[in-house]
C-alpha cells in the first residue's frame, strides 16, 4: 500500500496506518477470492483454460500486480466511513488502531465478496493480471480492474 493522501481531506493516518498493517493480507484474499470463483466456475462447466492452468499451481505472486486495486478499495472507504480519528465517548475496548483494523477487514472481506459475486468481469482480469503478471497481458488487466473498481466505486465520474 502507498500511503498517499488521494483527496482532499484524506489525513486520518491511524486509519491509513490501519489499512497499511492489512495490506499483505487484504491483496492476498484478493487473489484468493478471485481465483476460487474462477476455479470453481471452470469445475462447474467441466473444462480447463490456460488460466485454470496457472492458477492451480499459483501460490505466491508480485504484490504489486494488486496494489492499486487495493489502494483504490482502501482510498474509498477513507472517503466513506472515516470518523475523523474521533475519540469514543466511552472508555473503548479495543484501541483506535484496532477498532480501524476491525472495521476496516469486515468492510473489505464483505465488499470483496459483494463485488466479485456481481462482476465476472473483474474476477476475469484479478486471474489475468496474477496468471500474467509482469507482462503486458498482464498490464493491460491491471488497467482494466482499475477502471471497474473507479466505476463500481463512482471514482472520478
Amino acid at each position: 500500500m502507498i500511503l498517499a493522501s488521494c483527496y482532499s481531506g484524506d489525513d486520518n493516518h491511524v486509519l491509513k496506518d490501519a489499512q497499511f498493517s492489512e495490506y499483505p493480507k487484504n491483496v492476498h484474499n484478493i487473489f484468493l477470492v478471485a481465483k476460487s470463483i474462477y476455479l470453481y466456475s471452470c469445475d462447474v462447466l467441466d473444462m480447463k483454460t490456460e488460466v485454470s492452468t496457472i492458477l492451480e499451481a499459483k501460490s505466491t505472486f508480485d504484490h504489486r500486480v494488486l496494489q492499486d486495486a487495493h489502494d483504490t478499495m482502501a482510498a474509498y472507504y477513507r472517503f466513506s466511513y472515516d470518523d475523523g480519528d474521533q475519540l469514543d465517548l466511552i472508555d473503548p475496548v479495543l484501541t483506535k488502531e484496532e477498532q480501524y483494523q476491525l472495521n476496516w477487514n469486515l468492510w473489505f472481506d464483505n465488499e470483496l465478496k459483494r463485488i466479485m459475486g456481481i462482476n465476472s468481469q473483474l474476477v476475469c482480469c484479478v486471474i489475468e493480471a496474477i496468471a500474467f503478471e509482469n507482462t503486458e497481458r498482464g498490464y493491460n488487466a491491471e488497467d482494466k480492474i482499475i477502471e471497474i473498481l473507479s466505476s463500481i466505486f463512482s471514482i472520478g465520474q
